[in-house]
This record gives C-alpha cells, sequence and structure tokens, in this order.
C-alpha cells in the first residue's frame, strides 16, 4: 500500500510493513472537513481513494482553490515537520479513504528506518519544484495556456484516452486566476475545434491540445 505513495518511494517493503501494520484507514464522507486552514498541525495523511479538495481562505474570507487530490497523494506533511499551523484546508468533493500517520509514528519510523530521509526529502523536493512551475505558468502563460495545462494535469488515462474528474468551469477559473465566462468560451472553442468533449463534468481530450489558441 505505502509502496505506491511517492514520499516513500525507494524504502525498503520490510520498512514499509513495519508502519502499514500501525495504520488504520480512516473513511470521510462527502463534505467532511479533513484539515483546516490554521489549525495545528499534528499528523499527515495519505489518500487510499475518493478526491479532495485543498483550498485557503483570505482575512475577508474569500476562498481560493488550490489543487485536488486522489488515491496515492498526500499532504500534511510539512505541519508535522515544522510544527507550524496549517497553510490550507481540505475537504472531502467525494466519499475518501485516508491513512492518517502522526507525529510521533513518522518521527519514530524515521528514527527506526533512516533511510527513509532520503526519500521523504526526494518527494518533498519534487513538490516544491511542481509549486514553482505552476507558479511560473500563472506567470507566464496566457489564460488558454493556463486552462490548457490544468486540462492536461488533472487527466489521466481511461481506456485509452485522458479523462479528467469532475471539474467544473468555476473551479477551473480559480486554479488558473480567470473568470467562470472566460474558462467557458476556452472550452467552447476546444470542443468545437474537436480538441475535447465534456460529458457529466469530465473533460475527455481527444488530442494533443493546442500550444497556443
Amino acid at each position: 500500500m505505502l509502496e505506491k505513495i511517492p514520499l516513500f518511494e525507494g524504502v525498503q517493503q520490510q520498512a514499509l510493513d513495519s508502519l502499514e501494520k500501525k495504520l488504520q484507514p480512516r473513511s470521510y464522507d462527502k463534505g467532511d472537513l479533513i484539515i483546516r486552514q490554521g489549525d495545528e498541525g499534528s499528523a499527515m495523511f495519505i489518500e487510499l481513494s475518493g478526491r479532495l479538495k485543498v483550498y485557503s481562505t483570505n482575512e475577508e474570507g474569500k476562498e481560493a482553490l488550490l489543487d485536488f487530490y486522489g488515491a496515492n497523494d498526500y499532504f500534511g506533511e510539512l505541519a508535522l515537520l515544522d510544527s507550524d499551523v496549517r497553510s490550507a484546508s481540505v475537504i472531502a468533493v467525494e466519499d475518501s479513504d485516508l491513512i492518517r500517520i502522526t507525529r510521533a509514528e513518522l518521527m519514530n519510523f524515521l528514527q527506526q528506518y533512516p533511510e527513509a530521509n532520503l526519500s521523504m526529502m526526494r518527494a518533498l523536493a519534487q513538490r516544491i519544484r511542481a509549486i514553482s512551475q505552476n507558479l511560473s505558468s500563472l506567470a507566464q502563460l496566457d489564460v488558454y495556456g493556463r486552462v490548457a495545462r490544468v486540462v492536461i494535469q488533472e487527466a489521466t488515462e481511461e481506456n485509452g484516452q485522458l479523462i479528467t474528474p469532475k471539474l467544473t468551469q468555476k473551479e477551473i477559473g480559480e486554479m488558473v486566476g480567470a473568470s467562470r465566462e472566460m474558462v467557458s468560451r476556452i472550452l467552447k472553442d476546444l470542443r468545437l475545434g474537436g480538441y475535447i468533449t465534456i460529458d457529466a463534468k469530465r473533460i475527455i481530450v481527444h488530442r494533443k491540445l493546442p500550444t497556443r489558441w
């Protein structure tokens, strides 16, 4: 189970088995708040199934959609390492199964299996690199480029096609810093061009999206 998680890539199976024995999956219903921005972080989570939304809230109460998580994603690890408060909230948008790892469990594991520290550092570096790339795309790409990037990032292969999970135009707009109307126009143009179709809010990519529009 844990061997599928990027955070533990390269860690010996024996070490992962010893940690798994101490962990129990927890089920969350759609709408359950898993972590709240500003709360103390005492555990990290690994997602086994379902879909989660990550968002932040400013002082005026306005929400900003940051990301979605799916199976084999992990979150909450930074608060365990620096003892700071949560930087974002995470809510279940579908019924989800997660594994919760407390700070004590993680630290005991890293002390017992110090080689796992390198794997965690590598995974965290990759996550930081991905965040930097997203920030760069917001600064350098036009709205079309940012929308196309989100579609490709969210899509996974199903039966030979790239298909996203359910995404509303409002959610895409929040992720790329654009209005829902602008996103709607871009998706409509891509549909008319035969690049995509949309079925039950899932975007199906039929051919490579153009680099510019």
